[in-house]
């Protein structure tokens, strides 16, 4: 027998939805502290003393930290997610040479894992999609899936300025096996960039002797200038 047969309806209602109100108190609580631990770990991440070589010295340790925590009151917390996965990939070069080969996999493995968990929650996310694609060349995965997430990283974030870069350099490093769509779509990425830093999309395409995509640019003529695209023009 339920101990709340005895109690009025009325009664019964009331209990309910104050344990009702209570849980998702709790719940808001726990969201809450896992939102202000990620808030730590994007402050101390982005901090200016945050310098390469202090990242390099403790691999942001304290940020891992705050990150951990903020998993542990919330999973499925989509910002904590996408943080943890940016770090590990950051944390990558830290485990160069085949000693740390298997620690540098497992890095590797589970920035992919925190980024896919991400993608559940945040699925039209273009730095989340932007980031898998990311993940991918260090898993030396290649494949249709690493392809899908460069597509929707570039669809869904057409005008951010770290998704173009990520697009147009990742892009370039599969360059043949995209489709003529992709390969357009790329291009357009490439004068949206270019509007904002022309040097930049022109370093990119130079470091992988595809001048020739570039040159049709307004914004990067004035910085690669005749000498360097009229050989290309005479070679077709």
């Amino acid at each position: 027998m339920s101990i709340f047969s005895h109690l009025p309806r009325r009664a019964t209602i009331a209990i309910a939805l104050m344990l009702l109100v209570g849980i998702l108190a709790l719940e808001a609580g726990r969201e809450g502290l896992s939102n202000f631990y990620a808030l730590l770990a994007n402050q101390e991440l982005n901090h200016p003393s945050m310098t390469e070589q202090r990242f390099q010295e403790d691999g942001g340790g304290r940020a891992m930290h705050y990150l951990t925590e903020s998993l542990r009151y919330s999973p499925n917390n989509a910002w904590a997610l996408e943080e943890m996965g940016v770090l590990q990939i950051r944390r990558l070069p830290l485990f160069a040479g085949p000693i740390h080969a298997l620690t540098a996999l497992n890095t590797a493995r589970g920035a992919n894992a925190h980024l896919h968990r991400a993608l559940l929650e945040r699925p039209t996310s273009s730095f989340i999609w932007a980031n898998l694609a990311r993940s991918k060349p260090s898993l030396n995965e290649r494949d249709g899936e690493f392809l899908q997430a460069l597509r929707r990283a570039d669809e869904l974030g057409p005008w951010e300025p770290e998704v173009q870069k990520m697009v147009i350099y990742l892009s370039l490093t599969v360059w043949d096996r995209l489709d003529p769509d992709q390969q357009a779509s790329v291009v357009q990425t490439m004068e949206r960039a270019a509007k904002r830093d022309a040097q930049y999309v022109t370093n990119v395409a130079k470091s992988f002797n595809r001048i020739d995509l570039v040159c049709g640019i307004k914004y990067v003529k004035p910085v690669v200038g005749n000498a360097e695209c009229n050989p290309v023009k005479n070679s077709k």
